[in-house]
């Protein structure tokens, strides 16, 4: 804060037509000290004695504010006849560019910081002085009784003395901005007068001007990530305060597939995010000022940033094959379940086999119905498998598959479970049933071809060779009767897997 001027007085005069008076008027713009005070207070009531013979020995005037004129004309103004009280204000802030002056693009308001009112002009804390502490916003604010005045400074800190030998030091400072106020004994917005080295105030999410910080330190603006992307995106935008950054800034990112430059924030080239292993990806933005680095907190800003990942159709990656065997000797004969490698998990997808022999149904890789192979004249097949996306026909992928043909001497017998004469896994009348309908048809025992054929409308034929003599006859039907009696007498009908 400037120093005020001193106090202006006229000459005292013996004329009972031109009194000395006292320049009132420049009051509120003078500082004073103790001693300056007591020799103002004794000038002040010798004056007013001399005011009180002119007015006819009235008695002592009340106190009033008298300013001079050019023509030396005395007025009374009753607006500036009451007791006066001032607030005295400063802002504490790091003084980076240590120019002893405030720059709201550079410097940064000190929170919480104890200063104290220096009233006798010596720059030092001497006992007696007043203290307070910086508010949230930086400011300190002093309320004076009426002649007193002084300068807002920092109360010096530990780290001050050992550190103010480091370049990288940031001292602390005030601006001050002398406001004064008019009235008997409440705030005054409304009478306020405004001087001092500055003319604005920092209040936090309140509008003072262009220098004003309002908001969160520092808040990150985001934009969605398209998984799978291998680009070089925008992703972010830093501000602080509301604002872009003030150039000196320096950025950095807590992950590193990331990068900063200037106050956005950029994906790396081929390094894309998989959406399905995060849906969202949250990292610290840490930032300070290079232009003149300081090992105080509060030169420092980070936020915590969550950047949210949107799915993609994502292209299928290999197909799955469960099983590389058939045997031979059975139409309609089963490899394995097909099925695409794709992270979407529920996508459909049209399939084709190479090998017209082959194809695919409900997902499961089988000779056709008509087909059967024989191990003797082919003992492997290769063929290709390959699937093609119905939602986006760009995601295609294919498979070589390499089948071996299984010897099978028994192509009528269900080698898993042998009574199991239609393959639905349980043993019941039904299978009794059809080898005795066989029976009535062919009018006895009847040779079984070498290649098993299925009944219409079935995949896979009945095993009605149930003891694999190469026959159907009488025999495989008492078989399956006597089995199905075992088990109704202890109690296990319909036995499976027995």
């Amino acid at each position: 804060m400037g120093s005020r001027n001193s106090i202006q007085r006229t000459s005292m005069r013996t004329e009972v037509n031109r009194p000395s008076v006292f320049n009132a008027s420049k009051l509120l713009n003078m500082k004073l000290n103790s001693d300056a005070c007591a020799k103002w207070l004794a000038e002040f009531q010798l004056m007013m004695k001399q005011l009180a013979q002119l007015s006819g020995s009235r008695g002592l005037l009340a106190p009033a504010v008298l300013p001079v004129s050019r023509s030396r004309v005395m007025r009374i103004d009753n607006l500036e006849s009451r007791e006066l009280f001032a607030v005295l204000s400063g802002l504490v802030f790091e003084d980076v560019n240590q120019d002893q002056r405030f720059d709201p693009s550079v410097d940064i308001p000190a929170i919480h910081q104890w200063v104290f009112l220096d009233q006798n002009g010596n720059s030092l804390f001497d006992q007696g002085e007043s203290t307070l502490m910086s508010n949230d916003a930086g400011i300190a604010e002093f309320h004076l009784d009426f002649g007193s005045w002084g300068t807002i400074l920092p109360v010096s800190r530990l780290q001050d003395t050992a550190a103010a030998s480091s370049s990288t030091y940031i001292p602390l400072s005030v601006a001050a901005f002398d406001t004064v106020f008019r009235g008997d004994d409440a705030f005054d917005p409304a009478a306020r007068l405004s001087g001092g080295l500055t003319d604005w105030l920092i209040i936090p999410n309140q509008s003072e001007g262009e220098g004003d910080l309002v908001g969160d330190a520092v808040t990150v603006q985001t934009r969605p990530l398209a998984e799978n992307d291998t680009n070089v995106s925008e992703v972010g935008e830093i501000l602080l305060y509301g604002q872009a950054p003030p150039e000196g800034w320096v950025w950095l990112v807590s992950d590193d597939r990331f990068d900063i430059v200037g106050n956005k924030i950029y994906t790396k080239a081929e390094t894309p995010v998989n959406y399905e292993h995060e849906a969202e990806i949250v990292m610290v933005v840490e930032g300070y000022d290079n232009s003149n680095p300081s090992p105080a907190s509060s030169s420092t800003q980070k936020a915590t940033v969550t950047l949210t990942i949107l799915d993609q159709n994502d292209a299928p990656t290999g197909i799955y094959l469960a099983g590389n065997t058939v045997v031979e000797r059975v139409t309609g004969a089963s490899v394995g379940a097909v099925q695409v490698v794709d992270e979407d998990g529920n996508e459909p997808f049209a399939y084709a086999v190479s090998d017209q022999r082959f194809e695919i149904v409900g997902g499961l890789l089988k000779l056709r119905s008509d087909v059967a192979l024989l191990h003797d004249q082919e003992p492997f097949v290769d063929l290709v498998i390959s699937a093609t996306s119905l939602l986006d026909p760009t995601h295609y992928v294919e498979a070589t598959a390499h089948i071996e043909v299984l010897p099978n001497s028994k192509p009528w017998t269900n080698e898993t479970l042998p009574l199991d004469v239609n393959g639905d896994g349980v043993i019941s009348a039904t299978d009794a049933l059809i080898i005795i309908n066989i029976l009535n048809a062919s009018g006895g025992t009847l040779a079984l071809p070498p290649i098993a054929t299925s009944r219409n409308a079935r995949s896979t034929p009945d095993y009605v060779d149930v003891n694999g003599d190469g026959n159907v006859g009488t025999i495989d039907a008492l078989i399956v009767i006597n089995r199905i009696r075992r088990d109704n007498a202890a109690g296990t009908a319909g036995g499976a897997n027995r």
